[in-house]
């Protein structure tokens, strides 16, 4: 076994939703009343996330392996790549374990946070709809959920160092040290980066070494569970080796356009966790309540990148069909596999399938060439429970024209 030589801890933050999916699907993660001959089979199916034997989500080492491999590769020299996360042919010295759970987001403990918190899981869960072209209506059967982690929860992250040079261990600790930014680190974690999901920081990093007393001791010890004492290092320590790193200049490919959006009516988009449910008293709640950013009497209006993703692509699909009528354009509002539904990427080949709005906008395999980040909130007041401005609504039986029973 390579020589262990150095120890890297650090606290990572979720400064934004978080979803590492492990594949799943469960039907009974969203918590409502079924309907009067409403089968259980009926409830939406939730693509989960990975959670450990305590029912806490966790960051499977893969996971967090992948992250930094994809933002080292272009900034480190080639060599050191290798040798940090391994080849095909041979392992790489650094060994990622998995990130636990450690603390939830605030507002976890009153459950204030909207979007079917579950404290048992510590997760909420975002619905997702496709939106008609034509009829602006959601298209029947692609409404989907995903459990994702709140922003604000925290994780213990842990990495060994076995066989790593001086330079090996400052190249892995500067990639660390980029995410320590107050606003997060430059690289998203996880799904939906494009959507502004995914923005980590990593604070209290820490560094521990063995000591050769140390070392001797442990080995004389008969107790098999004895942990290998270590000597954690000092900030100057810290800040040496960092120097010793050599990364790349790296040319930043993109284009940034600041948007502001300006509400001249109400505006609301819906969490359904938070609407009347069956058996809730008349006035208690709305049919349409709006998602909210923060906990408490903090919250405010939220818009989802993902919301206005779908905006700009209706439009911007309107625009190409006016000026090109002849080209063809894909719908990501037909079901996958019919004739003129987005086709799944897996190749490079692949790519000649795709419209122009498909390029820019991605497609599923294909990640989008837009980024929505940084929201924020101007001009707006804060939103406490119980204190928003209502609008009644009644639908019309179109039969008799009287107010419908309902």
């Amino acid at each position: 076994m390579p020589e262990l030589q150095h120890k890297i801890k650090a606290t990572l933050k979720n400064l934004a939703p978080l979803r590492v999916g492990d594949g799943g699907f469960l039907r009974t993660r969203i918590d409502r009343p079924l309907e009067d001959g409403e089968a259980e089979e009926s409830s939406p199916g939730v693509a989960t996330v990975f959670l450990g034997k305590d029912t806490k989500p966790y960051l499977p080492g893969t996971t967090l392996k992948g992250w930094l491999r994809a933002y080292a590769e272009p900034r480190l020299p080639l060599d050191d790549c290798r040798r940090l996360f391994g080849t095909t042919e041979a392992g790489g010295v650094v060994r990622f374990l998995d990130g636990t759970h450690t603390g939830d987001p605030p507002g976890a403990a009153e459950e204030s946070l909207g979007e079917y918190w579950s404290a048992a899981r510590h997760t909420c869960v975002a619905s997702h709809v496709v939106i008609d072209r034509r009829t602006r209506t959601a298209v029947r059967n692609l409404l989907f959920f995903e459990e994702f982690v709140p922003a604000g929860a925290t994780f213990h992250l842990e990495f060994e160092l076995r066989g790593a040079s001086e330079i090996e261990a400052a190249q892995f600790l500067w990639l660390i040290h980029q995410f320590a930014a107050e606003d997060g680190g430059p690289a998203p974690l996880g799904s939906g980066g494009a959507d502004g999901w995914g923005k980590v920081r990593c604070f209290d990093v820490k560094v521990r070494t063995p000591t050769g007393n140390g070392l001797r001791r442990w080995l004389g010890n008969t107790n098999e569970n004895a942990k290998l004492p270590m000597r954690e290092w000092g900030p100057a320590e810290i800040a040496a080796l960092l120097a010793n790193a050599s990364p790349s200049a790296v040319l930043t490919r993109e284009f940034r356009i600041p948007i502001h959006l300006k509400f001249d009516g109400p505006f609301v988009c819906n969490d359904p966790s938070r609407t009347r449910r069956k058996g809730d008293p008349e006035g208690a709640k709305g049919n349409f309540e709006p998602l909210r950013s923060g906990a408490g009497n903090q919250c405010q209006p939220y818009l989802p990148h993902s919301s206005l993703r779908g905006s700009l692509r209706s439009q911007a699909e309107k625009i190409l069909r006016t000026r090109s009528p002849e080209e063809a354009v894909l719908s990501p509002c037909i079901r996958p596999g019919d004739e003129g539904s987005l086709p799944v990427i897996r190749s490079k080949r692949d790519l000649d399938k795709l419209d122009l709005i498909s390029l820019l906008f991605g497609a599923a395999g294909m990640r989008s060439a837009l980024s929505f980040r940084n929201q924020r909130v101007e001009h707006a007041g804060l939103l406490p429970d119980g204190e928003l401005p209502q609008q009644e609504l009644v639908g019309l039986d179109r039969f008799s024209g009287a107010v419908g029973s309902r």
